[in-house]
């Protein structure tokens, strides 16, 4: 019955908080169903979504939070061995599932966090290292099927955007391009200390950095631009990057807490809802005191989207999660 529950839930819910595109939101209230009957891997994933889903809207003192985190954690597992067999014949009986699935990848990564980490845990950023592994686990799968996928039952999936950005970001402050050419010259000189692949990590760094500042530069200036670029930043970080962040290397820190104000453009983003917080949260832990200047901008630049948010949408912006100063902070006017 728990499968019937979370089935019901994807059907009745969670298919439409995706996108207020119709369009889009009956591909995924009907067609991807559909397709999931016949490929259990991308079933578990549509049953994994809708678990965290109904985990996102239960109150936090639900006694049901652990029992809808616990069969995210299930599907989710099954959904990635499963697909991970189907992976190595792909052909055009499975190119529109696995197509499905790495899209439904991107929210699993962001909306599953709770299921990689215990805030207690002293392992911080283990949530995020997961997130991320998850995100560039999608880079091999279009590659492998999109001739086909252009050609189905999805192919209006390929233009789709997983989160709608605000109309016109906050990005307009002419200070800002000064505050990334800063952020640039600190990735590029702060390797040496930290290791022995300095060329390596400050050529990673860089890159990195010139990404995120592309795309602040990109969303400052266009209307309704692309968010799946967003999440794409994290699709392409090479694994020396994903390994110094382990590390709790600073310079990776920092370049994912600006991420964490770009990923707060995303509308509808119930899959993100308590990502940022939680991220910007541990790496203030774990942040040199001299690096929390970094931080003291990100945290007045989701600000300042949160009020656009709820400017443009004349509704309150998400409500974070209760006893923690920096979240409060972070939803204050």
């Amino acid at each position: 019955m728990a499968h019937l529950e979370l089935l019901h839930h994807w059907l009745a819910y969670t298919s439409y908080a995706f996108t207020r595109h119709k369009p889009i939101q009956e591909i995924w209230h009907t067609l991807v169903p559909e397709i999931a009957l016949s490929h259990h891997f991308l079933m578990h994933a549509i049953l994994a979504v809708a678990a965290y889903h109904k985990l996102h809207l239960e109150p936090e003192d639900s006694p049901r939070r652990p029992y809808y985190r616990d069969q995210g954690v299930l599907h989710q597992n099954r959904g990635l061995q499963l697909q991970q067999l189907a992976m190595a014949t792909p052909n055009p009986r499975n190119a529109d599932a696995l197509f499905a699935f790495s899209l439904l990848m991107v929210y699993l990564a962001f909306s599953g966090y709770v299921a990689f980490d215990d805030p207690r845990d002293a392992k911080k950023l283990h949530g995020v290292i997961q997130c991320i592994h998850m995100l560039r686990g999608t880079r091999t799968i279009l590659p492998a099927v999109s001739n086909w996928v252009e050609q189905g039952r999805l192919s209006f999936l390929l233009q789709m955007d997983p989160g709608y950005i605000i109309t016109k970001p906050a990005f307009e402050d002419p200070g800002i391009e000064k505050h990334l050419s800063k952020l640039l010259i600190f990735c590029s000189t702060s390797s040496h200390a930290y290791s022995s692949d300095e060329i390596e990590d400050t050529e990673n760094f860089a890159a990195a950095a010139g990404s995120l500042r592309a795309l602040f530069s990109k969303f400052g200036s266009e209307s309704n631009a692309d968010s799946s670029l967003i999440w794409r930043w994290g699709v392409r970080l090479p694994d020396l990057f994903v390994q110094r962040l382990a590390e709790r290397h600073p310079v990776p820190l920092v370049l994912v807490s600006h991420w964490c104000v770009l990923l707060s453009l995303i509308r509808y983003d119930w899959w993100t809802h308590g990502w940022i917080e939680r991220t910007i949260r541990e790496i203030e832990e774990l942040l040199p005191p001299e690096q929390h200047n970094w931080l003291e901008w990100t945290g007045d630049k989701i600000k300042e989207v949160r009020r656009e948010l709820r400017h443009r949408d004349g509704t309150d912006a998400p409500q974070q999660a209760a006893g923690s100063g920096w979240e409060e902070n972070m939803s204050g006017a």
